[in-house]
């Protein structure tokens, strides 16, 4: 069970972690910098009930912090990881479970191939999530390419995590 999303609400994957999450009705919560930054200026307002605010502008601190308070990180990125993907999968393998999906089979597909893969990655999260050390339930952090990186990276990303936490938590 996912008690629990915590993101950086950059836009991209993190920002469709908490979207499905707010979709399926389970707490979100998270850090980001000093100032509500996001890549185009200040996070909507929409989220800021459920952020807090490091004291540093940079974006390393936040995602060590959002890191350090979740049980286990997911990871959303085309192709290899970099950047603010690749830090958080440097500061998390060594302490929390971590799984990262390139999700680059997801693009130019047909929309039945595209529901195939999904519902593959699906069933490969839920699974993962079984395993230990990550306890039941679970605050899951989740990363990932910014949308301005990987187009289209928020709508599959919302798309599989509500889909995630329906299974998950038997909604």
């Amino acid at each position: 069970m996912i008690s629990a999303i915590r993101c950086g609400f950059q836009t991209g994957a993190d920002r469709a972690g908490a979207e499905a999450a707010m979709r399926m009705g389970i707490p979100v919560v998270g850090w980001v910098p000093k100032g509500k930054r996001d890549e185009n200026g200040v996070i909507p307002e929409r989220y800021w009930p459920f952020l807090k605010e490091t004291e540093e502008w940079d974006y390393p601190p936040r995602t060590k912090m959002n890191v350090m308070d979740s049980d286990a990180t997911i990871i959303f990125a085309l192709g290899r990881l970099e950047g603010g993907s690749k830090l958080t999968y440097k500061l998390a393998k060594p302490v929390r479970p971590v799984n990262w999906f390139a999700v680059q089979h997801l693009r130019n597909l047909p929309a039945v191939d595209i529901a195939k893969a999904a519902k593959q990655m699906v069933d490969e999260i839920v699974g993962w999530l079984k395993t230990p050390p990550i306890p039941d339930p679970c605050v899951l952090n989740v990363a990932g390419n910014r949308e301005s990186h990987a187009p289209g990276m928020f709508v599959i990303v919302t798309e599989v995590m509500s889909e995630v936490i329906r299974l998950s938590n038997g909604l």
